[in-house]
């Protein structure tokens, strides 16, 4: 039975993970900021920023998950969650045997690639700061592994979308739909980049949970097909019979196609994603499509 702990627990990536997880025969805890009640024993009070907070929590044979370290328009605290952060991480990590670290990374990682897919072997060069802190964040985890044999995978996730998700591309448009304003996007609609379901991804880190080679490794974790924002928005109008307001703005830097290969993915873990933008999209809208009116 794995011993697993998930950072990072309560976001949107992590509600639906630990209820995939607590559906398992698998030990579960699960750090939290908030002090909770004595009868969720499953969870304790920590802060990756503060060590003693969280290091006594792990134990020999443990896997850990990190999904801590995404972008809140705070890049100072974005920077501290993922560099001291994995810091303190993997210090409490180093004296402990058989444990396996997860950080869940990004596809942003990669250049823009408008020809073919990247691969986890491609040379990353993004342009972007969320891109260039989690290729950081990366290195730092690469050298602990092999300067202290930690045995850690990075999971490079593609462009999450799903229920109830507060920020990104396709739930900025439905919230314009609902409050009945322009949806404000870059390079005129074409920006394309790599789109997974909710329950894709889930999927998917279950799947690098089960897999036990050691040292480190990187898997890309997305669809592998490419999507642009002007077909997400045509796809939503034609879903939800709306017609939505588009406001264009000067282009900042950031790269104009983004996906993954996932041929590595498919044949070591076994995974591949089920979910395409239009499925995902109808799934969304049987679900919320009532409170967008």
């Amino acid at each position: 039975m794995n011993n697993i702990i998930i950072f990072g627990g309560t976001g949107f990536i992590g509600r639906s993970l630990v209820k995939k997880i607590s559906n398992n025969k698998s030990k579960l805890k699960i750090m939290t900021h908030l002090k909770e009640n004595e009868n969720n024993n499953n969870k304790f009070q920590g802060n990756i920023l503060n060590k003693k907070s969280f290091e006594k929590q792990i134990t020999d044979n443990d896997i850990i998950i990190n999904l801590i370290g995404q972008y809140n328009d705070d890049i100072l605290n974005f920077i501290e969650l993922n560099m001291k952060g994995g810091i303190n991480l993997l210090e409490s990590c180093v004296k402990k045997k058989n444990v396996r670290v997860i950080l869940i990374s990004s596809v942003n990682v990669y250049e823009e690639n408008l020809k073919k897919p990247s691969k986890e072997t491609d040379n990353p060069v993004p342009k972007t700061t969320y891109g260039k802190i989690k290729l950081l964040t990366e290195q730092l985890y690469k050298i602990y592994s092999e300067t202290y044999d930690l045995d850690v995978t990075i999971l490079r996730l593609g462009n999450i979308y799903g229920y109830d998700k507060k920020g990104g591309i396709i739930s900025n448009i439905l919230k314009s739909i609902k409050n009945k304003k322009p949806i404000t996007i870059t390079h005129n609609g074409n920006q394309i980049r790599d789109y997974l379901f909710i329950d894709d991804a889930v999927e998917g880190i279950v799947s690098a949970i089960k897999y036990k080679k050691k040292g480190f490794n990187i898997f890309n974790i997305a669809s592998g097909k490419k999507c642009s924002t002007k077909k997400i928005i045509k796809n939503i109008e034609k879903q939800f019979g709306a017609e939505i307001l588009i406001k264009t703005v000067k282009e900042e830097p950031d790269e104009k196609c983004i996906w993954a290969d996932i041929l590595k993915t498919k044949r070591i873990l076994k995974f591949e994603a089920k979910t395409d933008i239009e499925m995902g999209i109808k799934r969304i809208k049987d679900q919320t499509g009532k409170n967008l009116k």
